[in-house]
């Protein structure tokens, strides 16, 4: 199973500590950020995820609407998190399917595949740049 370089709770946390810094503040400027981050040990995060700086993700922009930033970035750190959880269960269902095959065994497999996909193509449209309606 191919694993994400990034854990769960380190998402997580940094989803929060960013989400903290936005709604303390009326405006965040990127070094503030920056600092809140190093701050709560979440620097090296923040610069791995950063290095995906060709990317379209709106919360790159500087001139992006802030309300539509910060679910773009709620929606990317979401997407990203649940890959590795999605990738165990259908590893784990798929395992199970091995040895004793059934229909509701098939049907959470192609669940969660259905699943995964929808999460691969949700990132895919926000490092795009696109919104729910496409634009």
């Amino acid at each position: 199973m191919i694993r994400s370089p990034y854990s769960i709770s380190r998402l997580e946390r940094l989803r929060s500590v960013a989400l903290d810094a936005a709604f303390a503040s009326g405006t965040l400027e990127k070094a503030a950020l920056e600092t809140i981050l190093q701050n709560a040990g979440l620097g090296v995060v923040a610069e791995e995820l950063r290095a995906t700086n060709g990317l379209a993700f709106s919360f790159l922009r500087g001139n992006a609407d802030p309300e539509r930033a910060e679910r773009d970035l709620s929606a990317a750190i979401d997407a990203m998190a649940a890959r590795p959880v999605l990738d165990a269960a259908l590893a784990e269902v798929t395992e199970r399917l091995r040895s004793m095959t059934d229909d509701a065994g098939l049907a959470e497999q192609l669940r969660l595949r259905s699943a995964r996909d929808e999460s691969d193509r949700a990132l895919a449209a926000l490092a795009d740049g696109e919104d729910e309606q496409g634009a």
